[in-house]
């Protein structure tokens, strides 16, 4: 688990909470198979849109340089609990300068 996360730290499977500090890791998100998604990185004033999932992730890597942090995660998928793995159809981070 990691002791880093804020106040609000849950998966939420069916409304009922599962805190992720209770994991024995974070879990991996990962994008869906097929179908739809939306990803986008909320970055000041600014709101970048992603077409996929691995772009994503590249720009989110740059991102995160030691000034920026992630501030916040939203994500609406699903968890598999056996693997700890939440594949994410719609994703976003907040991002915030130190």
């Amino acid at each position: 688990a990691n002791p880093d996360l804020g106040a609000r730290h849950v998966i939420l499977v069916g409304g009922v909470p599962v805190n992720l500090l209770d994991l024995p890791a974070a879990p991996t998100l990962v994008p869906p198979a097929s179908g739809p998604t939306r990803y986008a990185l909320l970055a000041g004033p600014r709101v970048l849109v992603f077409p996929d999932f691995a772009s994503l992730a590249t720009t989110l890597t740059e991102r995160l340089d030691g000034n920026t942090r992630a501030y916040g995660l939203w994500a609406e998928g699903a968890w598999d609990p056996d693997t700890n793995e939440f594949t994410a159809r719609v994703l976003g981070v907040h991002l915030s300068a130190d």
